[in-house]
């Protein structure tokens, strides 16, 4: 819960109902299939999809990112 208290940022994916709420923090969705349910090659594209989201959210606030290879530095 404290990790929560300190986020500037809280990014749910799936379970909205069953998330904590701390109302100092500012919440987004990201409506993802569910990976519990994927065999390996359906997995995938769900962790490029997060990956993307994570790389567009950390431009925004202006970082800089290196793309190598599938990995990603800052």
């Amino acid at each position: 819960m404290a990790m929560l208290r300190a986020a500037d940022l809280v990014v749910t994916m799936g379970y909205v109902d069953t998330c904590p709420v701390v109302l100092e923090s500012k919440y987004i969705h990201w409506a993802l299939d569910e990976p519990a349910v994927q065999d390996l090659a359906g997995v995938r594209p769900i962790r490029d999809e997060i990956a993307a989201r994570v790389i567009g959210r950390l431009e925004e606030l202006g970082a800089q990112i290196t793309h190598n290879a599938g990995a990603c530095t800052q």
